[in-house]
């Protein structure tokens, strides 16, 4: 799960903690899960660069106005864009990243995609061990439970098992 939420906070970050040979920075990493400090106001303890709201569920430089002008003219997307399991990028998922670019500025255009297609690579694997460990209780209640968290990570509806997973 750790991999998933560097991936989500920061993607900076997530390679300096799986390059750092400096354990201390490791640990912070570990602790915090993103290059700044989650106790003293998101401070930055490595590199110079605040904090960006988003962190990396939007594009780089996107500010709340910027995303508001952008639904005004695509009304098509706001459902998309302004739900709380959608990753919105400047470019596709599956673009090859040799053709990548720097963002210099808010993109034209913007893809949007689902919470476990953005992240299919890490829920996966996760929902499998989630239905391992139901299969492995004694407790029906709780292996029900763990199948519907499962589905949820699969299908983003969350609801199923926040509300009917105990009854």
């Amino acid at each position: 799960m750790d991999q998933v939420y560097l991936q989500q906070s920061d993607l900076g970050g997530y390679w300096m903690y799986h390059t750092t040979q400096n354990p201390d920075l490791y640990r912070l990493f570990s602790i915090n899960g993103s290059r700044w400090d989650l106790v003293d106001k998101n401070t930055e303890f490595i590199g110079e660069e605040p904090l960006v709201p988003g962190h990396e569920l939007y594009p780089f430089g996107t500010t709340p106005a910027t995303i508001e002008k952008y639904v005004t003219a695509h009304p098509e997307q706001k459902d998309a864009i302004y739900n709380p399991w959608t990753v919105v990028r400047s470019a596709p998922l599956d673009l090859n990243p040799a053709l990548s670019q720097p963002v210099m500025s808010v993109a034209e255009k913007l893809y949007t995609y689902p919470y476990h297609e953005a992240y299919a690579e890490w829920v996966k694997p996760m929902a499998a061990d989630l239905r391992a460990a139901a299969k492995l209780s004694p407790d029906a209640a709780f292996a029900h439970y763990l199948n519907l968290r499962a589905d949820a990570l699969l299908t983003d509806d969350y609801y199923a098992a926040m509300w009917r997973g105990w009854t």
